[in-house]
C-alpha cells in the first residue's frame, strides 16, 4: 500500500500546517493550503488530526494557570507557548521521518487497517440505534394505497409513527403484543407504539388477547382504551368519533381543550356503543350514547384463495334481525305428526351486538325454514340464467347450542335445475362448528370440514357454481375448502335455510344471500 502524497508533497503539508499555526503563513501558502486541503482528501484528513490535536493542547492550556516568569524573546518569536513550539519541532522532525519512503510504507500497510476499524467503531457508536418494528400487514385484500404511500403487501413491517393511508380494500395489522386490527378503506391511521395507534379518518375493527388489555387507539376527539375486547372505531370527515364493542368493554375519554374541565371517561360493553362529536358554537366534545352496528365494521379479512372473483348481483337475501318473511321469504313449518309447529320459536336475536333470527327448536318437536319459489321470483328464467351464468349463495351462521350428530343441525341449500348443493353446518364434540357436505366432493362423498376455533362465533359460509363443470367450490371463512361439489336431484327449484324436525338446537342467521354471476341484462324478477 503506498500513500497518495510523495514524501516531497507530505513535507511540504506539513510545512505549511506548522506555518498556519505558528501565524507565519504567507498569503500565497495560505492559498495553496486551502487549495490542497479542499481538493485531496488525504491532506484533508492531516489537517483535520494536527487540529484536532491543536485544540486539544489549546484547551489544557488555557486551563492552566499562567507562569510566573516571561518567557524568553527567541522562544516566543518562534512560538506563542513553549508546549506549542516544542509541539512543532516534534512534528517536523516526525514527518521528516514519516515521509522516508520505506517508513511512511511500513506505517500504512501496519497501522491504516486499525485505524480505519477504530474510527468505524467510533462511527457505529455514533449511530442512532436502528429502528424496530413494532407491527407488520398479516393479511390484505384488493387494497389500493394512496399516491405517495407505498404498496404495502403481507409482511411489510412497521414502525412508529409510520402512516398508512388505505383508499380502498382491507388491510390486517398485528401488533408485537398480538392485538389486530383491520383497516376498511377508506382510512388513514397512524401507528403508535407496540399497544396502539392514531385513527385520523375512516374505520377500523380490533380484536384485543387478554395478554394485551390496555391496547388504545386516539382520534381527533377521544381515546379509546381496550379492557380485553373486540371492537371497532369510526372517524367522520368532521371528526366525529364512534366505538362499538363486539366484546368484554373498552373506556372511551372525550379529548377536550385543556381549558375546559376533563369529561369522566366511560366504559362501553358488549353491544353497545358511543358516539363523541363536537356541539355547540364552542365545539364542545359531547358523548351520546347508541346502540353497537357491528355489520357497519369488517372483523375478518377473505383469504387469499377468495381473492379476485367476481361479485354476483345479490337477488334474494336476508340479513341481520329482519323478519324474513318481510324479505321475500316464505315460512314453512317441519312439524312431526302430532305435534305443533309453536314448538320451535323464531324471531330476532342480538347476540354480541351481532344481529341474527333465531330459530331455537331446543325441544326438537319441529323445525322452520325459509323458502324462495317461484311465485317469489326463483322463477325458471332465473333458474336457466343462474345455471348458465354461474351462481353464489352465501350464509353467516353460529349453531349456538345442539347435540353433535352426523350430517349437520340447520342448513342453507340451492335446488337447481338438475342438482342441489346443500351446507349443513353442526357442532363436534368440543363445541366447534364443523360442515357436512351433502353428496360429492373433492373430500369424497358425505364429506365432513373441520373449522378450528369457530366455538361460539359465527361462521361465513360460500358456495360458488361453475356452468362449466356443472359443480361448485365450498368456502369457509374465505378458504376454499372443497371442490366439486353437487348431488344429482330432479326436484322443484327452490332456495332454503333453516332447521331440520328432529334436531334440538338453536341457530342464528346473520346473513344469507343467493345471487347470479354474469350478465343478467333483460332479467326480470317479480
Amino acid at each position: 500500500m503506498s500513500s497518495s502524497l510523495s514524501r516531497e508533497q507530505f513535507v511540504e503539508l506539513c510545512g505549511l500546517i506548522q506555518a498556519l499555526h505558528d501565524e507565519r503563513i504567507t498569503p500565497q501558502q495560505s492559498a495553496r493550503l486551502e487549495e490542497w486541503v479542499c481538493r485531496d482528501e488525504e491532506a484533508g484528513r492531516i489537517y483535520v488530526q494536527y487540529m484536532n490535536l491543536y485544540a486539544r493542547l489549546r484547551w489544557d492550556r488555557r486551563r492552566e494557570p499562567e507562569p510566573d516568569r516571561a518567557l524568553p524573546s527567541g522562544k516566543a518569536e518562534a512560538s506563542r507557548t513553549p508546549i506549542l513550539g516544542f509541539l512543532g519541532d516534534v512534528f517536523r522532525a516526525g514527518a521528516d521521518l514519516l515521509a522516508r519512503p520505506p517508513v511512511l510504507t511500513l506505517l500504512l500497510t501496519i497501522g491504516l487497517p486499525g485505524i480505519v476499524l477504530l474510527v468505524l467503531m467510533v462511527d457505529a457508536t455514533r449511530q442512532p440505534p436502528a429502528p424496530v418494528a413494532v407491527a407488520e400487514i398479516t393479511e390484505s385484500h384488493r387494497c389500493v394505497w394512496s399516491e405517495g404511500d407505498a404498496e404495502r403487501s403481507k409482511g411489510t413491517k412497521l414502525f412508529s409513527g409510520q402512516e398508512l393511508q388505505l383508499r380502498e380494500g382491507l388491510t390486517e395489522v398485528t401488533f408485537t403484543d398480538g392485538s389486530q386490527i383491520i383497516l376498511q378503506g377508506p382510512t388513514t391511521f397512524r401507528i403508535g407504539n407496540a399497544g396502539g395507534g392514531f385513527l385520523c379518518g375512516g374505520r377500523l375493527a380490533a380484536t384485543v388477547p387478554p395478554s394485551a388489555q390496555g391496547f388504545t387507539i386516539q382520534t381527533p376527539l377521544a381515546t379509546v382504551v381496550d379492557l380485553g375486547t373486540d371492537f371497532g372505531v369510526s372517524v367522520n370527515a368532521q371528526g366525529a368519533t364512534e366505538a362499538h364493542v363486539f366484546a368484554g368493554s373498552v373506556e372511551v375519554a372525550a379529548m377536550v381543550p385543556a381549558a375546559e374541565p376533563s369529561q369522566p371517561a366511560r366504559k362501553v360493553h358488549v353491544g353497545q356503543a358511543v358516539k363523541v362529536c363536537l356541539v355547540g358554537a364552542e365545539k364542545t366534545p359531547r358523548m351520546e350514547a347508541m346502540a353497537a352496528a357491528p355489520t357497519t365494521f369488517v372483523r375478518r379479512i377473505p383469504a387469499s384463495d377468495n381473492t379476485g372473483l367476481p361479485e354476483p348481483r345479490i337477488l334474494f337475501a336476508h340479513r341481520g334481525d329482519r323478519d324474513p318473511t318481510t324479505e321475500g321469504w316464505e315460512l314453512h313449518w317441519n312439524t312431526r305428526r302430532g305435534m305443533k309447529a309453536e314448538g320451535c320459536k323464531v324471531g330476532p336475536i342480538d347476540d354480541q351486538a351481532a344481529a341474527a333470527w333465531s330459530i331455537d327448536d331446543r325441544s326438537g318437536h319441529s323445525g322452520g325454514n325459509y323458502q324462495i319459489l317461484a311465485k317469489q321470483g326463483l322463477t325458471p328464467e332465473v333458474a336457466a340464467r343462474a345455471k348458465a351464468n354461474g351462481w353464489v349463495m352465501r350464509a353467516r351462521i353460529k349453531v349456538v347450542s345442539g347435540e353433535p350428530v352426523v350430517n349437520g343441525l340447520c342448513f342453507c341449500s340451492y335446488w337447481g335445475n338438475d342438482g342441489e348443493w346443500l351446507l349443513r353446518p353442526m357442532l363436534d364434540p368440543s363445541g366447534d362448528q364443523c360442515l357436512y357436505l351433502r353428496g360429492r366432493s373433492s373430500l369424497g362423498w358425505n364429506a365432513t370440514v373441520k373449522i378450528p376455533d369457530s366455538r361460539d362465533r359465527y361462521v361465513d359460509y360460500e358456495v360458488r357454481y361453475h356452468p362449466k363443470t356443472n359443480d361448485a367450490d365450498v368456502y369457509v371463512d374465505g378458504k376454499l375448502v372443497a371442490t366439486g361439489c353437487c348431488k344429482p336431484r330432479l326436484g322443484k327449484k327452490v332456495l332454503h335455510f333453516g332447521t331440520f324436525t328432529d334436531r334440538k338446537a338453536e341457530v342464528r342467521f346473520a346473513r344469507v344471500e343467493w345471487g347470479c354471476l354474469g350478465d343478467l341484462s333483460g332479467l326480470r324478477i317479480e
